[in-house]
């Protein structure tokens, strides 16, 4: 379904519009900053933009959209005001529909059709044919639920993985860096590939590099490669930028780089030239950067401990991955899919499953290690039982020896496993 946002302050012109979009997902955002926001959320198919707004000039925020994506949204200027000045300013930052208000349905909608076929976009349903999903930003999203083989490896069907997926698939679309947030073993590595096979890029290179095993004498020649000569023993060897040339560069545990690396890294990402170790040649890259932390980076680059500059770069779109015990409905579907698996050494034409007792005991638990705890804690019970079932008493504390199924169904009181 094509969406729209809708950035105005006017609650009734608001309802008409969405009166008249039958067959569209509207968002609505009430000022020009949840406008921002919403925008780089939702990378809609189509903004339309009223110019008077509350907290800042439409102008000016039509200065801050980025214009990078390979299917850019286009953009609707609206205004009550007959100004020819203000619609050349308006046309003058690529906004192709200056629209007057009142607005005329058959004009915006002509509008809008026009510039979806003109975007390359199709059409998802005739127009007054369904109802809209109409969403204001202060309300819970409907989000579009992604159904794509790029991911299949990511597992629950809860409201908020939903959401994720959708604003997944609509980061892909275009080439800016990506920062992906999240608690350890919370798949944040399975989402920045999600983005990468979702991309044009899909068909080359995916190349991960782990910033945390980087020190840093060894920063230059991982991300640069090296040339014969530079020091004993070097050889042509191409870094990481070089081998993710066209495809996706995928920096996981951004927030351990060094300083320096941070330094490095930054220059490769304002020139896309890269110097091999030893070369004064350099060569350009085409890379799609998606970086990865567990750190709130912007704490610490407010602090000091991580540059500014880097991180306003890095940080162009974000992805929050929550963490297991907030969203825990999907522990069930989780769980099947691991025990569907298997353990090595346990017994190979066994289909495991939880009891309901088991069950509701890893819904009881707050999940510090998140997902990857999850499956240690299933494997080690796959080991232990000796039926098809996971019973509770098969989910053993690994802490000061006491047995997790022997105790009450309290998250404070519960073991890490």
């Amino acid at each position: 379904m094509t969406t729209i946002l809708y950035i105005d302050d006017d609650l009734h012109d608001g309802e008409v519009v969405h009166s008249m979009l039958f067959g569209y997902h509207v968002v609505l955002a009430r000022n020009g900053t949840a406008g921002l926001e919403a925008y780089y959320r939702l990378m809609p198919d189509i903004v339309i933009l009223d110019i008077l707004l509350p907290d800042m000039n439409g102008l000016e925020l039509l200065d801050r959209l980025p214009t990078g994506c390979e299917q850019h949204p286009e953009i609707i200027a609206l205004s009550g005001v007959a100004d020819p000045g203000l619609a050349q300013e308006v046309r003058r930052r690529g906004v192709k529909k200056f629209l007057r208000k009142p607005i005329e349905s058959k004009i915006l909608k002509d509008a809008i059709n026009e510039l979806l076929r003109g975007n390359g976009a199709e059409r998802h349903g005739q127009l007054e044919e369904h109802p809209p999903e109409y969403t204001f930003l202060d309300e819970s999203e409907n989000a579009l639920s992604v159904k794509s083989p790029a991911f299949a490896s990511i597992i629950g069907s809860s409201m908020i993985i939903s959401r994720l997926k959708d604003r997944a698939h609509r980061y892909a679309r275009c080439s800016f860096p990506v920062l992906i947030l999240g608690e350890s073993g919370t798949g944040k590595e399975l989402f920045a590939k999600s983005i990468h096979e979702l991309s044009r890029r899909c068909k080359d290179p995916f190349i991960i590099l782990n910033c945390a095993a980087l020190p840093d004498t060894l920063i230059e020649s991982e991300l640069f490669g090296t040339e014969a000569g530079a020091f004993t023993g070097a050889v042509n060897r191409a870094g990481g930028f070089e081998l993710a040339n066209g495809g996706t560069l995928f920096l996981d545990e951004i927030g351990e780089l060094s300083p320096s690396g941070q330094a490095k890294l930054l220059r490769i990402l304002e020139e896309k030239v890269v110097y091999r170790l030893g070369s004064r040649r350099g060569r350009k890259i085409d890379v799609r950067f998606v970086a990865a932390t567990n750190k709130d980076l912007f704490l610490r680059a407010e602090g000091g401990m991580f540059r500014k500059d880097l991180f306003y770069r890095i940080s162009g779109l974000e992805l929050h991955i929550p963490p297991l015990r907030e969203r825990k409905e999907d522990i069930e579907e989780l769980s099947d899919v691991i025990l569907r698996k298997g353990v090595e050494g346990g017994e190979a034409n066994r289909h495991y499953r939880l009891s309901a007792a088991a069950l509701a005991r890893l819904r009881a638990h707050h999940w510090p290690g998140n997902v990857r705890e999850l499956e240690h804690v299933l494997h080690r019970a796959m080991l232990h039982s000796d039926s098809a079932v996971i019973e509770a008493a098969h989910l053993e504390g690994s802490r000061n020896g006491r047995d997790y199924a022997s105790l009450p169904v309290d998250e404070k009181q519960l073991p890490l496993f």
